[in-house]
This record gives structure tokens, C-alpha cells and sequence, in this order.
């Protein structure tokens, strides 16, 4: 055979239109630069014009709406010293996420939905850019950048952009603050002090699970102290609505222990249970590659991966028995994301080790520029809000039309 004939292995791939594996590296290669790329602008744009670009991308991907529960709380508001539910006893259990109606009241933004819909944007994006800026100056620009697309890819931003109003932000704003400042005992005690007034059930399962995982992972020396002052201001703020309920003469009889009690565990075991492929990819969305990625690098490295993952499934056996399981499960482990991005193992990485979590992370943007966010909420899939938006619209012009 001649020395420039093709092969007969190479005519046989031409004639069964395989492609031959020059042409498959390639485009390996081109996949890999273009990745290279994107992930050199990621992580080496300016760190603030980063943040804007993904806040704007998460109102783009998610949009923003009023939380089903938004009105009811609104109504709290407009009189913190009457129970606002003494004719519907079945909306009494929206009290006990309280901190909201006292905000509300305070900023006198309970004047319409609107008013204190914006309340909460407001306090969403002051305090959780303080948030990112205090772990960029404790914990590095890295671990900021990656707490920051984190966000962006996990189903929280879903959560958080399509129920405002809701004791969500709260929730997250304020156990996000518990993990940055878990070694400042007074700014520790005032936010799970806040908890115990905005969602106690959720602050307590937070708390709870952080405290199990510093003393799985050993990352903190005094965790005792940790548990002390975050579980015992927890209770007070709890103990607090409830004596400020008795002392105007609320008389709370229907409570979320009582949904629970009224409605069953198991009907919603069975609704977490009936599209579970779809909820499992939902608890974590594509950030599930990052998570992976995390736990198998960090699996004997450091222990940090071993109480990520059993947080994670003690928080997934949690939803099982809740309505809206993505929307829980996000709001309960992003806490445990961020403990996991700033710990020094993690934000110290240098070299090739950084360079292949930012390779991660850049391969799971641009699988969530193309993969929406979506969340399971009672066993059905929701996304973006923009179908509710051309519902709402279709009615304003209907009469119009006829």
C-alpha cells in the first residue's frame, strides 16, 4: 500500500460514517479551549461585575413574583397587636413566621403587596451583598466567586426570586449570617435569635444539622459554644412571639404543627415520592456535578465532604414529609454550601486543584445557562414564573378584547 493511502481501518470508518478520531479530538480540543475561556472570563472579571452579571441572570432565568403565602403575611402586617386570623383560623399557622409583619410594620412597607414585595427585595439584595463581601474578605475571592455561582446554579435563586415575601430570604439571609459569623457569639446569638422569629421549624432543622456537622467534620473547636448560643437564642426568639401573642391576646389555635397533624405525614411522603427522578436532580439542579465533584476530591482529603453529604441526606429525609420539597431542601443546605465553599480547605485551593473546581464550575454555568431552574412542589415540576406572567396578562386584556 502506499504511504499516503489511507488505511484500510480509515476507509472502513469513512464507509460506516464514523468519524475518524483526529476529527473526534478536534473537537474535544475546541470543546476544552472554548471551556478555558469562558472559565479565564469567569473567574478573572472583576469580582463585582461577576456579581451583577449573575444577580441579573437569575432575574432573567427566574423572573420575580409574589409567594403564595405573601398575602396573608401582608395582612399580619398592617397591625402587629391584633390577630389578624381570628375568622380564618386556617392561615393562623402564617405567624409563626412573624419576623416579616414586624419588618413590614416597622418600615411602615405594608401599605400593598407591592410595597412589601419590594421590602424584601430591598432587604435581599443589601444584606446578601454584604453577605458575599465579607466571605470575599474573609474567606478570598475564590470562595466569593464560588459561593456567588453557587447561588446562581443551585434551586435557591429559583426559591428565593419566585416566592419574595414569603420567610424564605429571611430564612437564608439569616443562616447564611450564622455560618460567616459562627465564631462572633453576638452576631451568632442575634440571627438565631431572628430565626426563632422568622421560621423556627427551619431555623431549628438548620441549626441542628450545622451543629452535627462541625462535630462530624471537626471544623470547629468549640462547637458546644456553637450550639449553646445559637440553640438557646433560637428558643428565646421563639418564646418571644409567643409571649408577645399571649400578652395581646392572640389566642393562636391553629399552628403549622397542627397543618401537619390535619393533613397527615404521609400524602406528602407519597407526593415526594411520585416523580422521584425529577426531584432528586431538583435538590441540587446542575450544581449537583459541583457537589460530586466536591465530595469525591474531599472524600480523605478533609471531612468536610463526609458532613456535607450526610447533611444532605438528613435534610432530604426532612422534605419527604413537607409539601414543597425542593423549596425546603434548598433553603436548609444552602447554609451547609457556603460552610463548605469557605472552609479552608476549599478556599485555600492553589494550582491545578482550583483550576479543576473552576473548570466545574464553568461546565455547570454553562449547563444552567441552558438548563433552567426548576423546583418539585408536591410532587409537580414548576420553572419560571413568566407562564403566570402571560396568564395575568391574558386577563387584563381579555375584557379589553371582548
Amino acid at each position: 500500500m502506499p504511504s499516503g493511502a489511507p488505511s484500510e481501518q480509515t476507509r472502513n470508518a469513512v464507509t460506516l460514517g464514523v468519524v475518524p478520531m483526529p476529527q473526534s479530538n478536534a473537537v474535544k480540543n475546541l470543546a476544552a479551549s472554548v471551556l478555558t475561556k469562558i472559565a479565564r472570563r469567569i473567574f478573572g472579571m472583576p469580582f463585582w461585575l461577576l456579581y451583577v452579571l449573575v444577580l441579573g441572570f437569575c432575574l432573567l432565568q427566574n423572573g420575580l413574583a409574589v409567594g403564595p403565602q405573601t398575602p396573608g403575611l401582608l395582612q399580619a402586617s398592617t397591625d402587629i397587636t391584633v390577630n389578624p386570623f381570628i375568622v380564618q383560623r386556617g392561615d393562623e399557622w402564617l405567624l409563626s413566621s412573624y419576623l416579616g409583619p414586624v419588618l413590614g410594620y416597622v418600615t411602615s412597607m405594608n401599605r400593598s403587596i407591592l410595597s412589601y414585595f419590594l421590602l424584601h427585595v430591598i432587604v435581599f439584595l443589601v444584606c446578601f451583598t454584604m453577605l458575599i463581601a465579607v466571605i470575599r474578605r474573609s474567606s478570598g475571592d475564590f470562595a466569593a466567586r464560588c459561593v456567588t455561582l453557587a447561588f446562581m446554579l443551585s434551586p435557591i435563586s429559583n426559591v428565593l426570586f419566585t416566592w419574595v415575601g414569603s420567610p424564605d430570604i429571611l430564612t437564608t439571609l439569616l443562616a447564611m449570617t450564622v455560618v460567616v459569623f459562627s465564631g462572633n457569639p453576638l452576631i451568632l446569638g442575634l440571627s438565631a435569635f431572628l430565626l426563632g422569629t422568622n421560621h423556627p421549624e427551619q431555623g431549628l432543622a438548620i441549626l441542628v444539622l450545622l451543629t452535627m456537622m462541625c462535630i462530624h467534620t471537626r471544623r470547629a473547636l468549640n462547637t458546644v459554644k456553637f450550639a449553646a448560643v445559637s440553640m438557646g437564642c433560637l428558643t428565646m426568639g421563639i418564646l418571644a412571639v409567643q409571649w408577645w401573642f399571649s400578652s395581646h391576646n392572640f389566642d393562636v389555635l391553629f399552628t403549622r404543627l397542627h397543618y401537619f397533624v390535619m393533613h397527615g405525614l404521609f400524602p406528602h411522603m407519597r407526593a415526594s415520592l411520585s416523580n422521584p427522578f425529577a426531584l432528586v436532580f431538583s435538590l441540587f439542579n446542575v450544581l449537583i456535578l459541583f457537589v460530586a465533584a466536591y465530595v469525591v476530591y474531599f472524600w480523605k482529603k478533609d471531612r468536610v465532604a463526609v458532613g456535607l453529604v450526610v447533611y444532605s441526606v438528613l435534610a432530604f429525609i426532612t422534605v419527604l414529609f413537607t409539601l414543597d420539597q425542593t423549596r425546603v431542601f434548598a433553603v436548609i443546605t444552602f447554609p451547609a454550601l457556603v460552610l463548605a465553599i469557605i472552609s479552608p480547605s476549599f478556599a485555600r485551593l492553589k494550582g491545578s486543584e482550583r483550576r479543576f473546581f473552576e473548570m466545574v464550575l464553568t461546565i455547570c454555568f454553562v449547563a444552567g445557562i441552558l438548563l433552567p431552574r426548576f423546583v418539585v412542589w408536591n410532587g409537580a415540576i414548576y420553572g419560571s414564573v413568566y407562564p403566570a406572567y402571560l396568564q395575568q396578562l391574558e386577563a387584563i386584556l381579555a375584557p379589553r378584547a371582548g
